[in-house]
């Protein structure tokens, strides 16, 4: 054991022995308000309805809460009196005596216990925040009254200092404010009292780095990966009440299949995200992730509230393949007997016109136009040499040319010729035979494609 701790020993040893005289010095019940009754559980409280006697015409009631009480074994009324005999919580209330139904008294009665010696818990959420003493009972009311009692040594003098009541969560909270770096111990008691008595807690020693312990970690978020069925993505941030910069936090992540209560995984890391690289595919995880101070001062932090999240899921594995329409249907046997001549039903074209896009019928329109505009240019275009050509075949400005033809003396028997036969393709062509033609030398004319056809 070092000497630190030996020191804080017989520190400890010292106040557990100074501490019931402590206590009995500043320990004393709370002053109650006027108008104000305070009873001890369970004693026996008597009211009077006025100072003066009853006359035999007087008539006395009493309310609780605006209601009229009557006789009972706790209740007992006397004449101008009421008799509570051993008084409950629920008793507590605002009592009124009328006489003749005039108010002549009005009193608030609470009934209160002795309060319990408190259990000091102390702790601070970062270097530079308060330390933050507190206790929780049931037994707090508006009339209770906590007090911090703090010194910084055993020789020193007992401060103290008004704690804040919250009635609503039933809790005592007391801050006391510290240096930055106070390496100090401080020795702090907590002091409880009401309107029936008081009760103080032992006085602890506390070093800053005992009392470290940082809020959860905040804006946890879990999300999948793409493509990647078996990793979840985890991130969050520091608490807003620790102070980033100087000072750093190391956090612990547990995560587990949901309605699991056993966090078995746990990754102990400094960085503020992490990838869960385990997980099963179709499974929903919890985490939760938690902090506690980089170098190990002070106590982990509360776990925060738990997340929920899915690994990535494929969107095409869990497809219904489409069924093939190739052949007679599954639940249909085959049958020679059968007629399987299929009848379309009439509205089946108008259902394929109605499926068809409207994108198509616009492309189909456009096309259509472009090949009719195409062909009224080419019409226009050429309308005008064939109208020029149509007036020169009619015209007859020139003859036309025809090809040569010759022709041909036939002789018969005798040795005279006879006249000469036009032999030509038209009749047109049996004309003159042209001037330089000559009936010593025979004339082929090769252009003239009816020659071909004269019989030999």
């Amino acid at each position: 054991m070092g000497l630190d701790g030996a020191r804080y020993l017989v520190a400890l040893l010292v106040l557990t022995s100074c501490t019931p005289a402590r206590s009995r010095d500043t320990c004393s019940p709370t002053v109650t308000p006027n108008g104000t009754r305070a009873a001890l559980f369970g004693e026996r409280v008597i009211m009077e309805c006025g100072t003066d006697k009853m006359h035999g015409l007087d008539e006395i009631e009493w309310r609780l809460n605006n209601k009229r009480l009557s006789p009972s074994d706790r209740h007992i009324m006397n004449s101008t009196t009421l008799i509570l005999n051993s008084t409950q919580l629920k008793d507590t209330g605002n009592y009124m005596c009328l006489r003749n139904n005039t108010p002549v008294l009005r009193v608030r009665l609470i009934v209160q216990q002795i309060p319990r010696a408190p259990i000091l818990s102390c702790f601070v959420k970062s270097y530079l925040s308060p330390i933050r003493c507190q206790w929780r009972s049931e037994e707090l009311n508006r009339l209770t009254k906590c007090t911090l009692s703090f010194r910084k040594s055993v020789k020193q003098a007992v401060s103290q200092k008004a704690c804040r009541l919250y009635t609503g969560k039933r809790v005592c909270v007391c801050l006391h404010p510290h240096k930055e770096g106070e390496d100090s111990t401080v020795i702090m008691a907590l002091t409880v009292s009401n309107s029936v008595g008081c009760a103080t807690s032992e006085e602890k020693m506390f070093k800053l780095e005992q009392l470290l312990k940082p809020d959860p970690p905040e804006s946890v978020k879990i999300k999948p990966v793409l493509k990647a069925a078996h990793k979840l993505s985890v991130s969050w941030s520091y608490p807003q009440t620790w102070q980033t910069g100087f000072y750093a936090l190391k956090f612990q992540l547990a995560y587990s299949m949901e309605n699991t209560d056993m966090f078995q995984n746990k990754v102990s890391l400094l960085e503020t995200s992490f990838v869960i690289t385990d997980a099963l595919p179709d499974m929903n995880y919890t985490v939760r992730v938690r902090a506690k101070e980089e170098f190990d001062h002070g106590a982990w932090s509360n776990w925060s509230e738990p997340v929920y999240g899915m690994p990535w899921a494929d969107p095409e594995r869990n497809k219904i393949p489409e069924d093939n329409t190739e052949g007679l249907p599954s639940g249909l046997a085959e049958c020679e007997d059968c007629d399987w001549e299929e009848t379309t039903p009439q509205e089946s074209q108008s259902e394929q016109w109605g499926n068809f896009p409207w994108y198509g019928l616009l492309l189909l329109t456009v096309s259509l136009s472009l090949v009719i505009g195409l062909f009224a240019v080419i019409v226009i275009r050429y309308r005008k040499k064939w109208k020029g050509q149509s007036a020169k075949k009619g015209s007859g400005g020139h003859p036309p040319e025809y090809l040569p033809v010759r022709l041909l003396t036939v002789s018969d028997g005798d040795g005279a010729s006879k006249a000469p036969e036009c032999i030509a393709e038209t009749a047109l062509q049996c004309g003159s035979s042209p001037a330089n033609a000559s009936d010593d030398q025979p004339h082929f004319d090769l252009i003239n494609m009816g020659y071909f056809y004269i019989p030999q």
